[in-house]
């Protein structure tokens, strides 16, 4: 048989973990206050590090934008000059080394 707690015992118990959780509440509420504190002391260099960090960021998706772009005028540059076009080889004018007639 499971025993059974009176009046008494149960009003223990609860006051028992009212504290418990009153002792808990506190640890977190003052660590939660230091960590507050710790943010307000380094505000400032949290923010000059989250612009700088958005800036170069920012600055590199323009910079992405021009490499690509510079990418694919190489490539096209390169093809052109790989396509045959023009006078074949044995076709192409010599210059005289006379001159006039």
């Amino acid at each position: 048989m499971r025993p059974r707690l009176r009046h008494v015992e149960l009003r223990h118990a609860v006051e028992a973990a009212e504290r418990d959780c009153r002792r808990e509440r506190d640890t977190l509420r003052r660590a939660l206050d230091r960590l507050h504190a710790r943010g307000e002391r380094h505000a400032a260099g949290w923010l000059l590090g989250s612009g700088l960090a958005t800036g170069a960021i920012a600055a590199r998706l323009p910079l992405l934008a021009l490499l690509r772009a510079a990418r694919f005028v190489a490539d096209a540059a390169l093809f052109v000059r790989r396509l045959p076009i023009g006078l074949p080889d044995d076709q192409h004018a010599t210059p005289s080394t006379e001159r006039g007639a």
